[in-house]
């Protein structure tokens, strides 16, 4: 099992996040924070990334990483047992436990996610919206807690229950300093991109520069893009590595003539990141660049299974992202930097750090149906003016103005939107 201590593990697993190192399994994959109680003693409050669910354990007597996770499997193991799903245990954990590790990693300030009194204590059992009424999970509640369900505090989100006065509501404002156990991982600035997204074609520049993980999945970069240029997900996308462009513009400038630049451009094919892979399609699709135009079909990939580190790097600098094949938007992403330094964890990120116009408005026509419309709001007289009003519903028009606070404020939750939307 692979244990991630953080000051706060609500924080993350409230929070949408991507890590950097994938759990070994679904059920193996856990936070651990320390947390003191009314009686002055210390406990390890452990939270499953997975399913949301949390058990503690004393941390009296656990002296050593391996006493702690003895302690710890016992702990699950009991859980899963008085939930009768021992042979979930058998099978997707108790095989790994020969691999123990325990990893660190960073966490937002634990004021930040606190919603008053209520959310200071950390002790959780999320099992699904309507716990109050299924009475097999009070019964394991009482289990887990040692106390009865009916001393239970319900808080406002419905989703969690948690003990009543259990734990000290300063606890959580300072990590336990110095313990026996294990010690906490002060907050460190880590690498990560720097990105400039620029909207090819528009009179006025519209563009983006934002920083984010290079391990996060380019069907997430998608998403963010979307979020990020007032798109609304609702038409295919992919991503565009160049490389005949690009090796073209090598040769030309090494004096290669026209002719031996053809010949050497049939063995480049381009790349394709997209949205979902229609293999039937670019069969055909492949037959006819090659029998037709003599060049190589692009090779594809699907936005989900690859992460933005294998196609954007120091190699390959620059990428081009495609939305709505009908309006044909075209932004072009450019590295900026490879090992930006930022404390924002990654559960944070993406992170917009400036930016400049609206971005796109869906069906208007591309390009040129946005310079339409900007002119049409300058003007704001004839027939045009009278169209576009109607349309968008709006009497004036700015495409110049961009918040970036506002796009961070919601960003993480509208990817999942945007995911769950897109996987139907």
């Amino acid at each position: 099992m692979v244990f991630r201590l953080t000051k706060n593990a609500l924080d993350y697993i409230n929070a949408y996040y991507e890590d950097d190192t994938a759990p070994q399994n679904k059920y193996s994959d856990w936070f651990v924070d320390i947390i003191d109680s009314l009686d002055g003693k210390k406990y390890f409050l452990l939270t499953n990334a997975y399913s949301l669910f949390s058990v503690v354990i004393p941390a009296k007597d656990l002296n050593s990483k391996e006493d702690f996770i003895l302690s710890a499997t016992e702990k699950i193991k009991e859980y899963f047992d008085a939930n009768g799903m021992a042979e979930l245990f058998l099978n997707n954990i108790k095989p790994f436990l020969a691999e123990n590790s325990i990893r660190k990693t960073n966490s937002r300030a634990v004021q930040g996610s606190m919603r008053g009194m209520k959310s200071s204590i950390p002790f959780m059992l999320r099992f699904q919206a309507n716990l109050q009424e299924d009475l097999s999970l009070k019964q394991l509640n009482d289990i887990l807690n040692k106390r009865s369900y009916k001393n239970l505090l319900a808080c406002e989100n419905e989703e969690m229950v948690i003990p009543k006065n259990m734990i000290l509501s300063a606890a959580m404002i300072q990590p336990v300093q110095n313990s026996t156990v294990i010690r906490q991982k002060k907050l460190k600035e880590k690498p990560v991109y720097k990105i400039k997204a620029l909207l090819c074609g528009f009179e006025k520049e519209i563009w983006r520069e934002f920083i984010i993980s290079p391990n996060t999945t380019m069907e997430n970069l998608a998403f963010a893009l979307m979020i990020m240029f007032n798109m609304d997900g609702s038409h295919l996308y992919e991503f565009e590595i160049r490389r005949r462009d690009r090796k073209e513009k090598e040769l030309r400038k090494k004096g290669f003539s026209k002719e031996s630049i053809k010949n050497m451009l049939e063995f480049v094919s381009d790349i394709k990141i997209k949205s979902y892979i229609d293999e039937e399609m670019d069969r055909a699709d492949a037959d006819f660049m090659l029998e037709t135009l003599g060049l190589q079909a692009p090779e594809c990939f699907e936005a989900y299974a690859v992460k933005i580190i294998r196609f954007l790097n120091k190699e390959n600098p620059e990428i081009h992202f495609l939305y709505d094949f009908g309006d044909g938007w075209d932004i072009k992403l450019e590295l900026k930097k490879s090992d930006f330094l930022t404390d924002i964890p990654v559960s944070s990120l993406p992170f917009v750090t400036d930016g400049k116009g609206s971005g796109i408005i869906e069906d208007c026509g591309g390009i040129g149906g946005l310079e339409a419309i900007k002119e049409a709001f300058r003007v704001k007289t004839g027939k045009n003016y009278k169209q576009y009003k109607e349309w968008l519903g709006v009497d004036d028009m700015d495409l110049s103005t961009f918040d970036a606070e506002k796009v961070n404020k919601n960003i993480s939750k509208q990817i999942k939107a945007f995911k769950k939307d897109f996987l139907g």
